[in-house]
């Protein structure tokens, strides 16, 4: 058996006849199971917990309804629908097995449930069920529930913010999301499980989910299962987690993965790679599954952009965006740990990619005022080449050129900018990388910031 695919949406495999091909049937039937159930009949219901491998039993005994119970090794989803009814006369109960062979209820989960049903969210309702199915799968018993790590988990996060913001000078939590852990989202919007808030651009905030998965080869390591995860005081000295040791956990065989459902996200192969290997994750395949970058954020090579609050615009040229890439829809990792550094890897290649996509097609009716080249260059880090020179004009001017690195975190550090031959500044190049990091938008920052700096050139 090939190693798996891990970070796609669909889990392409190679033919076994021949491992140069596609197997067709494998991704034909991967793409039906990735199409949305929108199905609440009895049929319907019957088909989800097909397709997330539960048992489903069906009572028929009361001509006025039909019983379904969803069932695996420790949840149990009891679904009535009445014969003559909408979608609101449906109910849902939901009930757990516990340890010592009783069960018990999640009250909120069975609202939230309750809620996608008779809101009719069939996307929601189906993302809930896929969540409750995958811990039950990778759940190894009852007194090893996939569900009370969850919990678990949930306690260790909301702790570790808790300290992180009583540790700060002020009560603001931009600097946790964009820098740490992220934030802890319980049940959010309807969500079931724990999401983490990590990235906040403009009026976008970017969350991932904590879900499970069993191992699909021996090249993923195996989850670390705790009851505890953090110590009483959660964070060290220098600001680190304080997290217990691994000694005091045992391994199931299942991963833990990081969702990504509701974003796109693109790492070129360099990226990939350094994710893997910061996760120690070999002896995986990769090699059938980049598409270049500019394929995958629909990037061309040539384009324009307006900014109409300034009677400007730009012909922009993107360079080196040709190399490999993939889409990232899911992470592995192993123990919650490892999640900052996911983080760190997933700021820095969206800060990347909010880059490039500022300057996509934008409709605009007024002449160029300048040309834009932005050339992409893979080093320690991404690195942007950037080219800006102003037109129509009587005279030839210089035109600026700067270096720009995207760091972990997403953080964007100008290593050089000139105005011709004439360095920039020291204060006049910091201000521009703040207003760099906080737009990510170089066209935009260039045609605020070009005027002043031109003035002060004239008066140095």
């Amino acid at each position: 058996m090939e190693p798996p695919n891990i970070l796609s949406r669909i889990p392409y495999k190679q033919s076994p006849l021949n491992p140069a091909e596609f197997n067709l049937t494998h991704y034909c039937m991967s793409s039906l199971l990735s199409i949305p159930w929108n199905d609440i009949s009895a049929t319907g219901f019957e088909y989800l917990a097909k397709k997330y491998r539960l048992d489903v039993f069906s009572d028929t005994s009361n001509s006025n309804e039909v019983v379904l119970s969803l069932a695996g090794k420790i949840i149990l989803i009891d679904v009535i629908i009445p014969t003559n009814g909408s979608h609101k006369d449906i109910k849902i109960a939901l009930a757990f097995a516990d340890a010592t062979g009783e069960q018990y209820k999640n009250t909120a989960a069975e609202d939230i449930l309750q809620s996608a049903i008779h809101e009719n969210n069939t996307i929601l309702l189906e993302r809930n069920v896929a969540l409750l199915a995958a811990l039950d799968r990778c759940s190894p018993s009852v007194q090893q529930s996939c569900f009370q790590y969850l919990e678990a988990l949930k306690s260790a996060f909301n702790l570790i913010y808790a300290s992180r913001l009583r540790s700060q000078a002020s009560s603001d939590e931009t600097e946790i999301i964009m820098s740490a852990e992220g934030k802890p989202l319980n049940d959010n919007n309807g969500n079931l499980g724990l999401q983490l808030a990590f990235w906040k651009y403009q009026d976008s905030l970017y969350t991932a989910k904590i879900s499970m998965n069993e191992l699909p080869s021996n090249s993923l390591p195996s989850a670390f299962y705790g009851a505890n995860l953090v110590s009483e005081t959660p964070l060290k000295i220098s600001g680190e987690v304080n997290w217990l040791p691994e000694t005091t956990m045992t391994q199931i065989p299942a991963t833990m993965e990081l969702l990504f459902e509701d974003s796109h996200f693109v790492f070129p192969e360099f990226g990939v790679q350094s994710l893997l290997s910061f996760l120690q994750i070999t002896d995986v395949n990769l090699s059938e599954n980049f598409i270049p970058y500019k394929n995958l954020l629909n990037l061309p090579n040539q384009t324009t952009a307006g900014y109409p609050s300034m009677n400007k615009s730009h012909i922009i040229y993107l360079g080196g965006i040709d190399i490999p890439a993939r889409s990232v829809h899911r992470i592995p990792f192993s123990h919650p740990r490892q999640i900052l550094g996911i983080f760190q890897h997933v700021r820095q290649y969206l800060a990347l990619q909010t880059i490039f996509e500022n300057v996509k097609l934008t409709s605009t009716k007024i002449t160029a005022t300048a040309s834009l080249r932005l050339n992409l260059i893979m080093k320690q880090y991404p690195m942007i080449h950037m080219q800006y020179q102003e037109l129509n004009k009587l005279s030839n001017v210089d035109p600026v050129i700067a270096n720009i690195a995207v760091l972990p975190n997403g953080i964007i550090q100008l290593n050089s900018i000139t105005y011709g031959t004439t360095p920039i500044n020291q204060n006049d190049t910091i201000k521009i990388q703040k207003m760099l990091q906080k737009t990510l938008n170089i066209g935009l920052v260039l045609e605020f910031a070009i005027p002043k700096l031109f003035n002060n050139l004239q008066h140095t």
